[in-house]
């Protein structure tokens, strides 16, 4: 009797044991379930959100591709401005360098033409000066030529005066002499009264 009591008693220990393990499991299951459930929930939350910033997502790079796209548009056609702006830089540049070129071969020229000139005001200068000199030289022989000629002439001039004076005094010497002569000489009257003088002193005898 007491060992059935006593198997009956480990029997309903066992038992208990088993109930307590079952029911502990029963309580984990329901545990992991309701884990379960809460993650279930939470990733349904997490899938809503996910979808939500997928789709935020979704649009966000359907934005960016369509804002890319347009950028790429800008981009392009900025790429193309630049291109023809650099176009125009460099066309700009090369006119540059060519006027830059014709103008430094300008101021050449004009460099060489003013060195030209001034060579040839210089030679116009010199050959001024010589010939002024060479005239100056010739002016002088000349105007001493004259005064020469001048000086002949006058002396030529003053000769033939003294000459006519000197024939004037001749001249008049001659006329004077002749008047002497004519006065020194008795007229018809007293002729005659000098041939009378002697019988007047013959008769007075």
């Amino acid at each position: 009797m007491r060992d059935n009591a006593n198997a009956l008693q480990n029997e309903n220990i066992q038992k208990n044991a088993l109930i307590l393990q079952l029911q502990e499991k029963i309580r984990q299951s329901e545990e992991v379930i309701k884990k379960a459930v809460e993650e279930k929930n939470e990733a349904e939350e997490w899938k809503g959100v996910l979808a939500t910033s997928l789709t935020k997502t979704t649009e966000a790079l359907k934005k960016m591709t369509t804002e890319k796209v347009e950028e790429n548009k800008e981009m392009d056609q900025l790429r193309g401005e630049l291109d023809a702006e650099k176009k125009k830089t460099e066309a700009a540049l090369t006119l540059l360098r060519e006027e830059r070129k014709q103008r430094a071969a300008e101021e050449k020229k004009n460099l060489e033409n003013q060195n030209a000139w001034r060579t040839k005001m210089k030679n116009f200068n010199e050959d001024k000066d010589r010939n002024e000199k060479e005239l100056e030289e010739a002016l002088l022989k000349f105007h001493e030529k004259n005064i020469e000629q001048s000086v002949l002439e006058e002396g030529e001039k003053y000769a033939r005066r003294l000459q006519l004076v000197a024939e004037i005094q001749k001249q008049n010497e001659k006329v004077e002499s002749e008047d002497t002569n004519t006065s020194n000489k008795p007229g018809p009257q007293e002729e005659e009264d000098q041939k009378e003088e002697p019988q007047e002193d013959g008769k007075k005898d």
